[in-house]
């Protein structure tokens, strides 16, 4: 329909603006802005009533992801979809910006953004997907996962004070840095929230040590003989900061433990996370996490949408000379994948699969990070596959599966082997590839191998040809 509207909303704290566009990219009318309260929301109805009255057909109105500022515009908007003419989608904001930088538009403003982002709704229709009243804003899955956003902040803040804590040792209780390689235990951040000086250990002995949970009668012994009477001792401020540090960090400790259990219990019982734990390395945590961040796993066309939705797909750049490497692409929610990490931790040592595969790739030469990288990308394959038949892991089901998409990969190779050899030929009909030209070293190189290759295939073609000229073997002698 040539009359159809494509709308940008832009989205700041406190108000929108709008700017919609016509099918040949043309302005509608000028940008505006409505302040985001019931008088806003009462205006832009009345505006897009104006624009259907007018003879305007459909709206596609688009609004970037802004943590949250959106959702009170979305949920309105999908309100009105059964009464009005309009549907509304939420867009990543780096394809709006590289949209914009395309058009090498170097002033931004807000009405500028809106306008962005309308022409992406109308450029890239095939990378939108409509939201449907089923995903208003505030679902209990939404709500989850603004629950998990917030213990993540919390850790974040642990981390943090632990961070201070260690500096505040380092001057004072030095010897002890050799217990915080992997992070400050928590029996050693007890023990300086009762005992912020040397001289409080000292005094304090070995039987009081004892007391707190994870020292025992010989670590603190050897927690005492470290600290000698000479170190230096912290003055009366030091030592209020040492104690309410350790003392923040057990708080936020117990603060963050209180959350995930409160999280797990909410899901304990919910089918798709028993699917998921019964993937080896997949505990409760993380199958919760995985249940909220998904939510519907029809959202996913295949198994490669949800890596990368996580961003543990694999992402390859090659230009020109320059050789292209393959790294994960990291572009996703960091939290999922954390999690992913640790159970691949786990699983390498509980599924022989899993096992294999990263000695596989250990002994291709890849690193310890890169193998674990394959080990969690098949892990996501595991869980798609597991959620789309809702049937629990079987090994023997997952080989099965190796097998069979170890065939289509090998007709694929030879598909796309066989249509860049096409388009090569296409692309070098007027003139063949030589190394006459003023090319680099390894550019020649590349080409020399190619070459090579290519009559390395043409020879074995003509040996295996009824008309070949047939060669001597020992049976021929013999």
């Amino acid at each position: 329909m040539n009359n159809e509207l494509f709308v940008g909303c832009d989205v700041s704290k406190g108000y929108a603006d709008f700017q919609a566009v016509c099918r040949d990219g043309t302005p509608f009318e000028a940008a505006f802005r409505l302040e985001d309260t019931r008088q806003g929301y009462g205006q832009l109805k009345a505006i897009i009533n104006r624009w259907v009255t007018q003879g305007t057909g459909y709206l596609h109105i688009g609004v970037e992801s802004t943590g949250g500022y959106e959702n009170n515009w979305v949920r309105l908007i999908l309100g009105w979809a059964e009464e009005l003419p309009v549907r509304i989608a939420r867009l990543n904001p780096s394809g709006v910006t590289s949209l914009r930088k395309a058009g090498l538009i170097r002033t931004v403003t807000d009405a500028v953004s809106a306008e962005a982002i309308a022409r992406y709704v109308l450029v890239f229709p095939e990378k939108i997907t409509w939201l449907t009243s089923r995903q208003v804003p505030g679902n209990e899955f939404a709500a989850a996962r603004k629950f998990q956003r917030g213990t993540a902040t919390l850790d974040k803040q642990r981390q943090q004070l632990a961070s201070q804590l260690e500096k505040l040792m380092y001057e004072y209780f030095s010897p002890l840095l050799v217990y915080t390689r992997h992070g400050i235990p928590r029996w050693l951040i007890t023990l300086l929230s009762k005992y912020p000086s040397p001289a409080s250990f000292r005094r304090a002995g070995k039987k009081r040590l004892t007391v707190i949970k994870g020292i025992t009668m010989e670590k603190a012994a050897t927690v005492l003989d470290k600290l000698s009477a000479g170190d230096a001792e912290p003055g009366l401020l030091d030592r209020e900061n040492i104690r309410q540090t350790a003392r923040q960090i057990l708080h936020l400790y117990g603060l963050i433990e209180q959350r995930h259990e409160l999280l797990q219990s909410e899901y304990s019982d919910d089918p798709q996370v028993d699917l998921l734990r019964s993937v080896p390395g997949i505990g409760l945590q993380t199958a919760v996490l995985l249940r909220i961040e998904i939510e519907d796993i029809s959202r996913f066309a295949t198994a490669k949408k949800l890596a990368t939705y996580f961003g543990v797909c694999p992402k390859f750049v090659e230009s020109g000379d320059k050789k292209g490497q393959i790294r994960m692409s990291k572009q996703g929610r960091p939290d999922v994948r954390k999690a992913l990490y640790m159970s691949g931790l786990s699983v390498i040592r509980h599924d022989e699969s899993f096992k294999a595969l990263y000695h596989r790739y250990r002994n291709k030469g890849h690193n310890h990070y890169q193998a674990i990288g394959v080990v969690m990308h098949k892990l996501l394959r595991v869980v798609y596959g597991i959620l789309a038949h809702r049937t629990s892991y079987d090994p023997e089901v997952d080989k099965a599966n190796q097998r069979r998409a170890k065939q289509k990969k090998r007709a694929k190779e030879d598909d796309q082997n066989r249509i860049i050899s096409q388009q090569k030929k296409r692309l070098n009909r007027y003139q063949k590839e030589t190394v006459d030209a003023p090319r680099s070293r390894r550019s020649v190189q590349k080409l020399r191998e190619e070459q090579a290759a290519s009559q390395s295939s043409t020879v074995e073609e003509c040996a295996g040809s009824p008309n070949a000229p047939q060669t001597k073997t020992y049976e021929n002698i013999t």
